[in-house]
């Protein structure tokens, strides 16, 4: 499997990052820094760039580089686990040991996120 290479997403300028990179039949969204309500215009246009005309076979979610996720980014890995089954994409979560894989495991969600 080839490495995702990046794309437009990078938002360098906000209080987090969002880069989309796609690979063969891998589309790759990687976040970093604070994650929360403000975000969610970017992330929400990175996954239907990601989900869009050529649909991969799978979608990763990179949240290692996430400092703080508030409630508003359970909602939308939630979108993003809907959009991902609708397309056929499998899709898996990333976290770093910490806050953020903290706050899935606790609000139950961590197994519903990865294959």
């Amino acid at each position: 499997m080839a490495l995702p290479q990046p794309d437009r997403f990078n938002l360098s300028d906000a209080a987090f990052t969002c880069e989309l990179r796609r690979g063969d039949r891998v589309a790759e969204i990687v976040l970093g820094g604070e994650v929360d309500i403000a975000a969610r215009p970017p992330l929400d246009n990175v996954l239907h760039e990601a989900l869009g005309t050529d649909s991969p076979d799978a979608l990763v979610v990179d949240l290692t580089a996430v400092t703080f996720a508030d409630s508003s980014t359970l909602h939308w890995l939630t979108e993003v686990k809907r959009e991902a089954d609708a397309a056929g994409a499998r899709l898996t979560v990333t976290t770093a040991p910490g806050a953020v894989r903290d706050l899935l495991g606790i609000t139950g969600m961590k197994p519903h996120l990865s294959d």
